[in-house]
């Protein structure tokens, strides 16, 4: 099976929307976000620990958020992610991670707070980009991979 399209159980905001599909081919695990609702911390908390066993259990290295059809913030998991999410990604063996920004400026802002805050954290493991869509994120994934396995060929 080259492909799995699954559900993670976790009590949400009635407006939020989420599915998670993951690309063995890819090597990639995908979470599209639907809704209009800021994404309450013991919420966001659940999830991304279910997500990252899930990733650390299959050996995933990439992660790519969709947030196309998102048009809330996450205000209230932004110091969550910075303090505790992004290192447990980097705990979980997480190489890489891209956000797909939102049509939403409004609801872009929580990325861009927090891409600027992982931005200058210097002991991490990964990468953390942000893009417009999501062929881009996949191209950068990719050329990320082949540009670490280079490296390890000449060390």
């Amino acid at each position: 099976m080259k492909e799995v399209f699954f559900t993670i159980e976790a009590e949400k905001p009635s407006d939020i929307e989420y599915s998670v599909f993951y690309s063995k081919q890819k090597n990639i695990l995908y979470v599209f976000w639907k809704g209009t609702s800021d994404l309450p911390l013991d919420f966001t908390i659940e999830i991304v620990t279910k997500l990252l066993d899930y990733m650390k259990e299959q050996q995933i290295d990439s992660y790519i958020s969709i947030s196309k059809e998102h048009t809330g913030r996450w205000d209230s998991s932004n110091d969550w992610f910075y303090e505790e999410g992004f290192q447990m990604a980097n705990d979980a063996g997480i190489r890489r991670i891209a956000s797909v920004l939102s049509e939403s400026e409004y609801a872009n802002l929580s990325h861009l707070i927090s891409h600027s805050k992982i931005s200058i954290k210097v002991e991490r493991k990964y990468a953390y980009k942000l893009f417009n869509d999501i062929d881009e994120a996949e191209d950068w994934i990719i050329k990320d991979r082949m540009k670490y396995k280079i490296k390890r060929q000449n060390t």
